[in-house]
């Protein structure tokens, strides 16, 4: 690439500070939580590259992108290990980018309330025919509404669970994100109890019933391959869609582990992560944190990445375009697949989904989300 020329080159440069964009990059670069760690991680590294180098790449970067490069930062690409092409660089998307002007461009407002509450999603799913995990009941206006119309409750959840049915119960708030807030109920041969404990009574129900609205979901009992990774929590692949004129395709995919011993995967809650070819379905020779913090093998389990192929990908793969196709009303998800013994299901759809999640272990996915020209979407 001729950088000179592209420095030159900026008949929208006009475009490129809106009081969007100074109000964006005002906030986030005082409030952004992981920009801040990777402050630290910048004040920490011995191998960093020259001042005049670090300038020259951002610079491009802020030309191309039209705002200001906070992922140069974010993805560790100062460090003097990190070498690549201008056109490597410039292929990693800029949060604001993606969040402000790509996805919006796409999305119909009056479809988000389909996405942000966990009760419209599950009718959603059930309508569409999309597999999900099983609804044992939900805590709704302050109470319990069990499934089957109320002929359900904690005494036919004991049943199912002394059955083999299912070994936990997921208590999740409706508008939650991120992993925050779920509540986990293991089976222990009698009662479904907290790792703090508490036992899952009426009692436990009303508390929580008190605070908002929760749905209750049994646990999954994921595939093997997945569960040898580790297996306190269900690992699901973090897959992005893009179903655009009809045409429905997988944009790029991770695979989310839980670890530390949590019972979720996502990265908020200390999850790492996977990346996918989602050509083959084989996977990075290294795992890694939203932190960019890398593992050649999972911390709890010691299990080795090694680049091998992910079996389960197939099938996650095919259930993610089928689920996409069947929701033409959105351009864009980030789904959270589950695949189990019974098949894949959906865990979770997201509008929102985060771009750090892939590009930390994939690099930068430009071409992937098959953006163009940056100054198109600023027009």
């Amino acid at each position: 690439m001729d950088v000179t020329r592209l420095l030159l080159q900026r008949p929208w440069r006009s475009l490129t500070a809106p009081l969007l964009q100074r109000i964006y990059a005002y906030r986030y670069d005082r409030r952004a939580p992981r920009l801040a760690l990777a402050r630290e991680r910048v004040a920490a590294c011995d191998r960093i590259k020259p001042d005049s180098r670090i300038a020259r790449e951002t610079e491009i970067m802020r030309v191309f992108w039209g705002c200001e490069p906070f992922h140069y930062w974010r993805y560790d690409l100062y460090r003097a290990d990190k070498e690549m092409s201008d056109a490597d660089l410039l292929s990693y998307i800029p949060e604001f980018f993606i969040y402000q002007l790509f996805l919006p461009l796409y999305e119909k407002p009056k479809y988000r309330a389909m996405m942000k509450d966990k009760f419209l999603t599950e009718d959603l799913f059930q309508e569409r025919g999309i597999a999900q995990p099983r609804t044992l009941g939900y805590l709704r206006s302050g109470r319990l509404v069990a499934e089957g119309d109320g002929h359900g409750g904690i005494d036919r959840w004991v049943e199912l669970a002394q059955s083999g049915e299912f070994r936990k119960i997921f208590v999740k708030p409706v508008a939650g994100s991120g992993g925050y807030g779920i509540l986990v109920f293991r089976w222990n041969g009698e009662a479904f109890v907290s790792g703090d404990g508490d036992l899952l009574d009426e009692t436990r129900l009303t508390a929580i019933a008190g605070t908002s609205d929760h749905i209750l979901q049994a646990g999954l009992i994921q595939d093997s391959q997945l569960a040898g990774f580790y297996d306190n929590a269900v690992n699901t692949f973090r897959i992005a869609t893009s179903n655009r004129d009809g045409q429905v395709r997988v944009v790029c995919a991770v695979l989310r582990m839980g670890c530390r011993g949590k019972e979720v995967d996502n990265t908020a809650q200390g999850g790492i992560l996977l990346g996918v070819d989602s050509t083959t379905g084989d996977s990075t020779p290294w795992a890694t944190t939203e932190l960019c913090e890398p593992f050649s093998a999972h911390p709890d389990t010691g299990a080795v990445f090694d680049g091998s192929r992910l079996k389960a990908w197939s099938e996650a793969q095919e259930f993610a375009v089928d689920a996409a196709r069947r929701l033409p009303e959105f351009t864009h998800l980030g789904w959270d697949i589950a695949v189990t013994k019974r098949g894949p299901v959906a865990v979770e759809a997201n509008l929102g989904f985060g771009i750090d999640c892939f590009q930390v272990p994939l690099g930068g996915l430009k071409d992937d989300f098959r953006i163009g020209n940056p100054s198109d979407y600023w027009r």
